[in-house]
Order: C-alpha cells, then sequence, then structure tokens
C-alpha cells in the first residue's frame, strides 16, 4: 500500500470523528482521483463519478478507500460550500415602469456596455455557464435559456428555489425587450447547472462535476462562479485547469467579507477574480482586498431578475463578477477565437486604472470598460454577429471605406453568392442584409490587398 495515502485516508478517517465539518449533510464522502492506469469497476453505490475521462469519483464507503489505496493519485474529503452575501446585504424587491429603467443602470454606463449594443454586438450565441443556484423561466431571460442541469437531485430540473442564480443570470443576459432590465449580453445562451440547495448549500464534488460538464457536455466558452470556499481544493483547481487549458475563461467573484481573506477558486491564477465596487467607482466595503483581485466591476445595488417574474436589488461581488461575465461574452461574440490567456491580457490593457497606479489588491488592474476592450479587438474594420440577416460595418479609420461585402448561403450542394459594393464614411457604420437563415458574410478589399478586412461571420 503506498505509505502516502494510507496516512491521507487515515487522518482524513480522524478529522471525520472529531470534526464539526461531520455534522454537515454532505460529510462522509471523499473525492478521489485515480492513477491515469486505473479504471475503477463501478460497484453498488459507494463509488461514483464525477468525470471518468479525468479520473475523478467520490467515494463513499472507507473499505473502498483501503482497497483502492495503492490506486489513488490524491484524495480530499468532500466538503460543504455555502453561498455568502455580504453583511447587512439589500434583498428587495422592487416595482417599476420600463421608463425608470435607465435611472437604475448606472453600472451599465459605467462599464460603457451601450457602445457593443450600439455596434449590434450583444454576446450573441456564446454559451455560458452559470454554477450557482438555477436559474427561473423568468420573463425577461426565458428565451436566453438554453438548458442546464440540477446536480442536487441528478434531474433536468433545473429551477431556482432562492433567486441567487437567477439574479446572476439576469445582469449577464435579461433581454432587450423593452421592458425589465438589460442583460450586458442580452443574446448570449445561459447554461443553468444548480449545485446549491434551498439552505445556500453544495458541495464541492457536486461544483467540480458542473466545471467538467460545462465544457464537456454544453460546450460553454465562459463559466461564472459567484461563490467562494476558504480551503484550496486540488481537484477544483484541477477543474478549472482543464477548462481553461480547454479555452474557457473563467470568472470568480473574490468574497463579501471585506477583508483579505482569499477565496477559491478566484484566487487561483487561471482565474479572473472580480471586486466589487459602488457608484463613485470606490471599493465597496465588504469586497476583498488580496491578491485574488484582478478586477473590478460595480457590483452595489443591483436591480436583476428574482424567482417570481419580478425584480430584486442585490449586491455583492457575486453580482459583480456576471458583470465581467457579461462583457466577456461581448468580446468572445466580436472576437470568437480568443483563448483564455489571450482574454486575460486583453482585459488587464482596457480596464480603467481606479485607486493606486497600476495594479493594487482593491481594485487589482482596474475597472473593465466594455467600449475598450471592443475597440482593442476591432481593428480598422468590424463586421458585428449576423442576425436575421442582417449584419452591420463599422469604420474604425478616418479615411472613407470602399469595399466589397460577399454574402453565402449554401442550399443544397451548391452556394448562393450575393456581392455588393460597401462605402462607409470615417468613424462611421453601415447595415448590410440577406434574406435567409444560416448565411455567411465576408468584407473584403478587391482593390487593392485582395484579402478579407475582417472576420467571416455566419449566423447561428
Amino acid at each position: 500500500m503506498n505509505n502516502k495515502i494510507f496516512s491521507a485516508i487515515f487522518v482524513i478517517l480522524i478529522l471525520l470523528l472529531f470534526s464539526p465539518l461531520c455534522r454537515c449533510v454532505y460529510a462522509e464522502n471523499y473525492i478521489v482521483k485515480f492513477v491515469d492506469t486505473f479504471k475503477p469497476v463501478m460497484h453498488g453505490s459507494s463509488l461514483q463519478e464525477i468525470n471518468a475521462k479525468e479520473n475523478l469519483y467520490i467515494i463513499y464507503d472507507t473499505n473502498d478507500l483501503k482497497e483502492l489505496s495503492e490506486y489513488i493519485d490524491y484524495i480530499e474529503n468532500d466538503v460543504t460550500v455555502e453561498l455568502a452575501e455580504p453583511e447587512g446585504h439589500i434583498s428587495a424587491t422592487q416595482a417599476f415602469e420600463a421608463e425608470n429603467n435607465d435611472s437604475l443602470a448606472w453600472q451599465l454606463e459605467m462599464i460603457n456596455s451601450y457602445f457593443p449594443w450600439g455596434l449590434a454586438t450583444y454576446g450573441n450565441n456564446v454559451n455560458v455557464a452559470v454554477i450557482d443556484s438555477g436559474c427561473n423561466q423568468h420573463i425577461d431571460i426565458k428565451d436566453n435559456l438554453a438548458g442546464g442541469y440540477n446536480y442536487i437531485l441528478n434531474t433536468d430540473d433545473y429551477s431556482d428555489n432562492i433567486g441567487h442564480g437567477t439574479h446572476v443570470s439576469g445582469i449577464i443576459a435579461a433581454e432587450h425587450n423593452g421592458f425589465g432590465i438589460d442583460g450586458i449580453a442580452p443574446k448570449s445562451k445561459i447554461y443553468a447547472l444548480k449545485c446549491f440547495d434551498n439552505n445556500y448549500q453544495t458541495t464541492v464534488s457536486m461544483l467540480i462535476r458542473a466545471i467538467y460538464d460545462a465544457i464537456d457536455v454544453y460546450k460553454c466558452k465562459v463559466i461564472n462562479l459567484s461563490w467562494g470556499l476558504k480551503a484550496d481544493r486540488q481537484a477544483l483547481h484541477d477543474a478549472v485547469k482543464y477548462a481553461v487549458n480547454n479555452g474557457v475563461i473563467v470568472i470568480a467573484a473574490v468574497g463579501n467579507d471585506g477583508n483579505d481573506t482569499m477565496y477559491y477558486p478566484a484566487a487561483y491564477e487561471e482565474v479572473i477574480g472580480v471586486g466589487s465596487i459602488g457608484r463613485e467607482k470606490e471599493r465597496s466595503s465588504f469586497s476583498q482586498t488580496n491578491s485574488s483581485v484582478f478586477v473590478v466591476a460595480p457590483g452595489e445595488t443591483f436591480l436583476s431578475l428574482s424567482g417570481d417574474d419580478g425584480y430584486e436589488v442585490k449586491q455583492g461581488t457575486s453580482q459583480a463578477a456576471p458583470v465581467v461575465t457579461g462583457i466577456t461574452a461581448l468580446i468572445l461574440s466580436a472576437k470568437p477565437g480568443l483563448n483564455a490567456g489571450e482574454y486575460i491580457n486583453l482585459l488587464k490593457a482596457s480596464v480603467d486604472d481606479v485607486g493606486e497606479s497600476g495594479y493594487d489588491t482593491s481594485f487589482g488592474y482596474g475597472v473593465v470598460n466594455a467600449e475598450s476592450m471592443l475597440k482593442s479587438v476591432m481593428g480598422s474594420y468590424y463586421t458585428s454577429p449576423i442576425m436575421n440577416g442582417v449584419v452591420l460595418i463599422y469604420n474604425n479609420t478616418m479615411a472613407e471605406l470602399h469595399a466589397t461585402g460577399i454574402w453565402l448561403k449554401k442550399e443544397e450542394k451548391l452556394y448562393n453568392v450575393k456581392i455588393e459594393d460597401i462605402f462607409v464614411p470615417p468613424k462611421q457604420s453601415t447595415v448590410c442584409k440577406f434574406e435567409g437563415e444560416n448565411v455567411k458574410f465576408l468584407l473584403w478589399d478587391l482593390l487593392k490587398t485582395m484579402k478579407p478586412l475582417t472576420i467571416m461571420r455566419k449566423e447561428g
């Protein structure tokens, strides 16, 4: 038997006998990663798969731990994680008319989300995983709910009993429909991966399983984690690294204690940790101050969706994180090929510096700015994602643009091609249309360089 693994098992058993953790409903489970050369045989209810590809399982029976110890890479007890809102947090149902919406949207003005919206960039078809308490079929977001899963009951019912996940999802993807609120990325697609129960609790193993599924099952490009735990967990870190290595951008809240305590996964170097600021760009009193703060975003008095087709004001780093997630969806719809590392560098270079010059542990690198980010990726000319056969072309130079627009629509084995002349004055935009679905568009310079001026756009 591997002495190191045997010692670890012994320590865990002692802790379970004498630690207050043993009184938690989830306390007697163990997260086990087996060595790559060993494939465990599923037997009875003592072994449950978290992610078979990564050889990660939950074991319920201590006898199995002893029996399989020589095949174990590492072992951790499966601990409880709780959602925590800041002391004295605001939680009040709001009734308001649509025309009052602008006065309640100072957060959107601060991050300059109106600029990408003005260029028909809405996070189009970017899959976003919200690993939280689920999401309800609220009238203001239901068309953007692409699916989800309930990891507590192992069902497809991801309805939200406590409202936290619904509120977070609304900040990201509430529709622009003339009433209610405006989500930052109103054409993104939310996958609500429900892990937190009615008591605001979950386990590390559920969260890990949801992270792997966000990538492998739901093909998400962004993961929002508006929660954290104080103890580092190797299995959680491995899941985060798996996401980033697959090009997925992971965004997490840094915590609401208002001190320098580190919370994971925000503290991992692969994760974009988000702190909170108020209307005057001052650090929120509840926001953490440590090296996990990569950027900050507005997180105070945030109006978003409640659980009953209503609206609710909440605040916390749980609300700041989805602001960054929404901006991320906007940028990925503008430039789909960005990987996690490229995106992090772009984010760092595009913020508005506040607090001390350069990086500091209260504000990170600064306040996120959707306009600056989009301008950094659009180049001289920009074509928006296609919606309903319409594409917007923006000339980001001080010279007139004369180019050729090429539309492609596949019909059976042939392409229907439409070619049109494009003229756009400096710093202005124009709109081109093509009848039909599932079309492609390319802006091409036929006169000078004989090459595309922008990336190929395709609908859907």
